[in-house]
């Protein structure tokens, strides 16, 4: 049974903290190579070329970062990076 990949991301994106959520879904739980203005149908199964996510769940995740950009704006796009940095241990 494929696991439901759409598990885990917050129902809406409210307060900062759901964007948080979303985040650490999207890059620390998915290894998402993220950006904000990237559309989830262009994300790819490294070395396979093949869609990363199904038509639901890429609606989905589109759905939650335009909400997150229409709350934080530019702000988001600092998040992100900072949340990447950390992931990998580099300097923030």
């Amino acid at each position: 049974m494929k696991k439901d990949f759409n598990e885990g991301l917050p129902d809406a994106i409210e307060t900062r903290q759901d964007v948080i959520n979303f985040l650490q879904q999207i890059i620390i739980i998915e290894k998402a190579n993220y950006h904000p203005d990237d559309d989830f149908e262009d994300y790819e199964r490294y070395g396979s070329g093949k869609p990363m996510y199904s038509q639901g769940e890429l609606a989905e995740r589109n759905r939650l970062n335009a909400q997150a950009l229409d709350l934080l704006g530019n702000e988001l796009y600092d998040m992100a990076i900072q949340m990447i940095k950390r992931y990998f241990g580099l300097p923030t």
